[in-house]
């Protein structure tokens, strides 16, 4: 957004595109509806996590490990989710993960979630480490 509101191409490798039409009003039939992010950092206090974003919920999967990062604290956490209704918390107060009233909603969050990660190429290739906390503590 910030390169086309400079006139600016954006930079190379980028994965987002503008959302100038969207600040309008004028949001796109296609545009997405969730968002996927990552926090690499491995730390006691804020553990390294993947997440993903929709217009009222929102699914955080702390997975706990550096992996191969620099800058992390060395020591892993237990791998934990955290899921939030924001319509109903919108401060995040409540972790409503195991409420079975969203049960189909977090299932379906968490394949959207693989889904956005994999279409920006956040494949986690090669890291056995991952791919055993992915096999324990996903599903």
């Amino acid at each position: 957004l910030l390169a086309d509101y400079a006139g600016a191409e954006p930079p190379a490798g980028g994965v987002g595109v503008s959302f100038r039409e969207n600040l309008k009003g004028n949001t796109p039939r296609d545009w997405r509806k969730s968002i996927y992010y990552r926090y690499w950092t491995q730390e006691q206090i804020r553990p390294a996590h993947l997440g993903i974003r929709n217009d009222r919920y929102k699914l955080i999967f702390f997975y706990g490990d550096r992996l191969q990062t620099t800058g992390s604290e060395p020591t892993s956490t237990t791998p934990a989710w955290e899921f939030y209704d924001l319509q109903a918390d919108p401060h995040e107060n409540k972790n409503s993960y195991n409420d079975p009233q969203y049960a189909s909603i977090i299932k379906e969050m968490k394949e959207e979630l693989l889904k956005q990660k994999n279409l920006v190429g956040d494949t986690d290739d090669g890291d056995d480490t991952m791919k055993q906390i992915m096999e324990k503590y996903y599903w």
